[in-house]
């Protein structure tokens, strides 16, 4: 995720830094590297998860009787 686009997603999201790491479960310091430098996959799946509204996995999906 390049820095522009995670900047981006912090402002879509109406969030401070400090919101944004703590969402992420991050530090504030991880949330002005990641403005600066970009944020690596997991933080990318993570804010997409986010802005989704998803939130943390729960466990495995019931299963659904085709298998």
């Amino acid at each position: 995720m390049r820095a522009a686009d995670f900047e981006a997603w912090i402002t879509r999201m109406g969030w401070s830094g400090l919101e944004a790491a703590r969402r992420l479960g991050t530090s504030k310091n991880s949330v002005v590297r990641y403005r600066r430098e970009g944020a690596p996959l997991t933080v990318a799946l993570a804010c997409a998860a986010l802005a989704a509204g998803l939130g943390p996995w729960k466990g495995e999906p019931e299963e659904d009787g085709d298998g």
